[in-house]
């Protein structure tokens, strides 16, 4: 999941996920945008919310690793290696945080 504002999963100005937007999705009650392309060798997905909120709570990756597959971009048997939350500094940066983010997969 991508977002640029600290206290949003959501996004602020011009700055956007890589690559290209091909698809709009609607996973646990939120609608997100599907961006992707390919990066030095590897398949870069990245899901942004399209509208903002003050958290998020018990939301099913695997639902956006099975929208993934289903649309061509990773194959069913490649691994996760790795899993963010927060945001990406542009520019200023005073008070920006997160306060907790947890994940577990089986």
């Amino acid at each position: 999941m991508w977002g640029e504002h600290p206290r949003r999963l959501s996004s602020c100005g011009a700055v956007q996920p890589a690559g290209s937007r091909f698809a709009t999705v609607r996973i646990g009650g939120a609608s997100w945008q599907v961006w992707a392309t390919r990066m030095s060798g590897w398949n870069y997905v990245a899901y942004r919310r399209t509208r903002g909120t003050a958290s998020v709570r018990a939301l099913n990756i695997r639902a956006f690793l099975n929208d993934s597959v289903a649309r061509g971009s990773t194959k069913a048997g490649w691994y996760l290696i790795g899993a963010q939350a927060g945001f990406e500094i542009w520019k200023g940066g005073k008070g920006l945080g997160t306060r907790s983010f947890s994940f577990s997969a089986s």
